[in-house]
């Protein structure tokens, strides 16, 4: 782990992602396409945006002058390939005192309580839920064990081939089955607030999301399977019968709120 003290005033040169790209990022959670998975940099106004949005997410904070976040980077790239995650990865140096006191410590105390790296957070709702030391990620198997079990509680399975929902389905009875237009806001803001940010992250039982720009199997079938003619849908499944299905946007967030607590 790698303390500092000093704040210098360096412009560090890192992929620019806008808000907006970070925004849809953080809710792979329905929008991942599987060449996003792994460590994604992240700009200082993408994570502040992040955080504004209460998205649920996991962030290392890191140093481009640290050996020990470079030894660590191919470690958690690793991981999240593997696992098909996405971390985020922020440089939070090249700030002044104030500028990280007004920007970062202030709004978000327990998430940069000081200035170390380097560290793995796992946020949700703009507060810290755990944090990894620095000291027992030295290998990835170590990593690989803090990270199952803390990643998060959620289940959130992504369906794109009909061989993916059919793999999924012979080791699933009980499941939430969500479809969604990446590109209909409504879509995604109900997903980003009861799926990934809310319930879900209580739910013990899986949540399938079907993205229907991407899916390329037979969305009749599809639709068929579950007795509706557009992708707006969100149906409780238990012991492979469909409980109750809603159409989601003829309706407020708290009946696709109460269809995941019912799980």
């Amino acid at each position: 782990m790698k303390k500092y003290y000093t704040f210098p005033l360096l412009l560090v040169l890192v992929p620019s992602i806008s808000a907006c790209q970070d925004t849809a990022h953080s809710i792979v959670a329905i929008n991942n396409m599987g060449s996003d998975f792994g460590v994604v940099e992240i700009t200082k106004a993408g994570l502040l945006n992040l955080l504004a949005n209460k998205q649920q997410f996991v962030l290392e904070q890191y140093s481009p002058t640290c050996s020990h976040c470079e030894d660590l980077k191919p470690i958690l790239e690793k991981y999240a390939k593997s696992q098909k995650k996405i971390v985020y990865r922020c440089n939070i140096f090249g700030l002044t005192n104030e500028e990280f006191l007004e920007e970062y410590q202030k709004p978000y105390p327990d998430i940069f309580s000081d200035y170390y790296v380097p560290r793995i957070q796992f946020i949700n709702q703009g507060k810290l839920t755990y944090e990894v030391n620095s000291a027992k990620f030295s290998s990835y198997y170590g990593l690989k064990s803090i990270m199952d079990k803390h990643f998060f509680s959620s289940k959130i399975y992504m369906v794109q081939t009909a061989e993916d929902f059919l793999a999924f389905k012979e080791s699933h009875k009980d499941y939430v089955f969500y479809m969604y237009d990446q590109e209909d806001s409504l879509s995604t803001s109900l997903a980003a607030t009861y799926i990934i940010n809310n319930e879900i992250a209580k739910a013990k039982k899986p949540v399938v999301l079907l993205n229907y720009i991407t899916y390329t199997g037979n969305i009749d079938a599809i639709y068929n399977m579950f007795n509706v003619e557009y992708y707006a849908f969100a149906s409780l499944v238990k012991n492979n019968e469909i409980i109750k299905t809603i159409d989601y946007s003829t309706v407020d967030g708290s009946e696709l709120n109460n269809l995941l607590a019912s799980l």
